[in-house]
């Protein structure tokens, strides 16, 4: 599995006396049964070398991350596929070589597996068809139908969000599980299932003469009012009923008992083809109750129960799976 960091665990500082400031810092990272030392200090979000200290509300500019890192192995319980190891990490304001400061500007990456990830991203434009408006309310002509065509269509701006990184594994079965899914917490200031894993694509490069590492590539879209789709209740069945003047007598449950409450919209017997007042066969938008929009209503063989049914109801579809993108490896934040 990815390893993933999962914060600080410990830190402590001091003056030696020379008067050079040294400051050491662990942090806990999970991986897998089969990950090891080398894994464990490729984890993305550990502090790089040359990095000033920066961590909570603590911070100082005259310091940086040395070379040394200890890594040390806590285990996990018996056959659980996740594991614990801690890094420990030094900084301190000591000169380099040169008689000046060494920074995070005087080192580059050799190791391709150390180089941080690439974030951009972009925003795309798309038609999506409308169900309700500004208001929340339906969106229907003069005739109570819905528009067609490009009438019913709007422009529709997305962001979209781009990772890079370089990974020693592949695990093209661990990323292909969570393709088509949304974000099961909050990510990148996005509430739940407001971002979307649309696009993958990976290469396989060569290290050196001998090492193989993959560069792999993420697309995210992102709808800050989620990917489930509300959508108008409407179709060409409502509780069965028929007309009588201006009012539909809704037809119980049994009709050999006198009831006071309306059919159950959970039975599919309780529905039928709805016809209009000439008896044509015509698509209808429900309320919550599953009766035809705006219409008096009232039971059969029951005058003393009548009614107005409400404005058009709304289903929510939820197509997407959701999934933990943490997994992947991808920054928290950026």
């Amino acid at each position: 599995m990815t390893t993933r960091l999962h914060g600080r665990v410990g830190w402590s500082g001091g003056r030696d006396d020379e008067g050079y400031l040294e400051y050491t810092i662990k942090h806990m990272v999970e991986c897998g049964v089969n990950d090891g030392p080398a894994a464990i200090l490729t984890t993305a979000g550990l502090p790089l070398i040359g990095s000033s200290w920066s961590f909570g509300d603590d911070s100082d500019t005259s310091v940086w991350c040395g070379t040394y890192a200890k890594v040390e192995y806590h285990g996990g319980e018996e056959n659980d596929p996740h594991q614990w190891w801690t890094v420990e990490q030094k900084f301190s304001n000591r000169l380099a070589e040169g008689g000046r400061l060494k920074t995070c500007l005087d080192d580059t990456f050799e190791n391709p597996l150390l180089e941080p990830q690439k974030v951009s991203g972009t925003f795309v434009q798309k038609e999506k068809a409308a169900w309700f408006d500004k208001d929340g309310n339906a969106i229907r002509t003069t005739s109570f139908e819905r528009p067609q065509g490009d009438a019913a269509k709007f422009d529709e701006t997305r962001a979209t969000v781009k990772i890079e990184q370089n990974v020693a594994v592949l695990d093209l079965s661990g990323v292909g599980a969570k393709m088509n899914h949304v974000n099961a917490t909050p990510l990148w200031g996005m509430a739940a299932r407001c971002v979307k894993l649309s696009r993958f694509s990976w290469e396989r490069k060569l290290w050196g003469t001998c090492s193989w590492y993959y560069t792999r590539s993420f697309e995210f879209d992102v709808d800050p009012d989620t990917f489930d789709r509300i959508i108008v209740d409407r179709g060409t069945m409502c509780l069965a009923g028929q007309w009588e003047g201006d009012t539909w007598v809704v037809v119980p449950d049994d009709p050999d008992v006198i009831s006071t409450e309306l059919p159950s919209k959970t039975k599919r017997e309780n529905f039928a083809l709805y016809k209009d007042k000439n008896d044509e066969l015509s698509p209808v938008d429900v309320d919550v109750n599953g009766l035809p929009v705006g219409v008096k209503w009232m039971m059969a063989d029951n005058v003393a129960v009548t009614g107005t049914a409400g404005a058009v109801n709304s289903i929510t579809i939820q197509k997407y799976k959701e999934a933990n993108f943490l997994l992947l490896g991808i920054p928290t934040t950026f």
